[in-house]
């Protein structure tokens, strides 16, 4: 799902922030992004903890 999501979203979007709590999966997708023309990077992020989603909104990484 999630990168399906990713790839539907680049093609609108010049850069793309891949935000996760399981880091394995979270640069995983980064690479395929990568290797498919995109950008993206991995924020480490518990979208379940409202503090960190308020850090990553912002924290201006793109």
């Amino acid at each position: 799902m999630e990168e399906r999501f990713a790839s539907c979203f680049l093609r609108k979007a010049r850069k793309l922030g891949v935000a996760d709590i399981n880091k394995r999966g979270g640069e995983k997708t980064v690479k395929r992004i990568s290797q498919s023309g995109g950008d993206a990077i991995f924020i480490p992020t518990d979208v379940s903890k409202e503090k960190q989603v308020e850090k990553l909104m912002k924290g201006g990484y793109l």
